[in-house]
């Protein structure tokens, strides 16, 4: 997929959902560490190798997740929340359900 379409995707899929969440937050931090990284490579000459570009990107991510409410719609939004080492449990305020989450 271009990312033209990619973006066009993201934008049409608006909703509180983790994997639309998360789709969305991986789209922008790719786009920003790899801008990020070739800037560093051309006016610092330092640069780090893919792997750990794709581990800095999933840090980012799962920082983010920390700090937000995040609605589990389906059994595959939870089959992500499993991949990306997600726990969470439905927690009653006042009436009000939050999710709380935590990482392995």
């Amino acid at each position: 997929m271009s990312l033209l379409a990619e973006v066009q995707w993201g934008s049409q899929h608006c909703s509180k959902s983790v994997s639309t969440i998360i789709y969305q937050w991986c789209l922008a931090a790719s786009v920003y560490f790899i801008w990020r990284e070739r800037n560093s490579r051309i006016f610092r000459q330092v640069g780090v190798d893919s792997y750990t570009l794709v581990k800095r990107i999933e840090e980012e991510i799962r920082a983010c997740l920390v700090s937000i409410q995040l609605s589990i719609d389906s059994d595959f939004d939870a089959a992500i929340c499993q991949d990306w080492g997600i726990h969470f449990r439905e927690d009653t305020l006042e009436g009000f359900g939050v999710l709380l989450l935590s990482f392995c």
